[in-house]
């Protein structure tokens, strides 16, 4: 849902970053091929985030992070322990993890920080172009069902 070319008009990638890993669908769109592809877009645009300096983007994230923490960090500690456990349903995981053991997750939380993080971006982005999208169709009369 978050779009690529967006991410270039911001300066968190370059055209280039899209095209040259575009694979070619032909035909036919495999759904797992996209999700690689688009997964390692997105871990790109992660990693121009972290290595530049963009400090009014950084404070922007933060700002998110706290003010909606209430959902945000067991989300993103969910989805660090879904990649962990190979995207396996969570009634697949292990015990500890399926019956949220304190100490476990507040381990887990420690070794994904950085995959955290990433979700945590990934999400204020989302979020971003979600408002930007609906501000833009409610400009133009358009309703959006199900978008607050």
């Amino acid at each position: 849902m978050i779009s690529l070319e967006k991410l270039v008009d911001d300066g968190l990638l370059i055209q280039s970053d899209i095209e040259s890993s575009r694979p070619n669908f032909g035909d036919k769109i495999e759904f797992r091929k996209v999700f690689q592809w688009k997964s390692s877009i997105l871990n790109l645009a992660y990693n121009n985030y972290k290595t530049h300096d963009l400090k009014e983007l950084k404070t922007e994230i933060a700002a998110f992070a706290k003010r909606e923490h209430y959902w945000l960090d067991d989300y993103t500690l969910y989805m660090a322990i879904k990649s962990e456990q190979k995207n396996q349903s969570w009634s697949k995981w292990p015990t500890e993890l399926k019956q949220c053991d304190k100490q476990i997750l507040e381990e887990k939380r420690q070794e994904h920080a950085d995959v955290i993080d990433e979700h945590t971006f990934l999400q204020y982005i989302f979020f971003q172009q979600w408002n930007q999208l609906k501000t833009y169709a409610n400009k133009h009369d358009v309703a959006i069902i199900g978008g607050k």
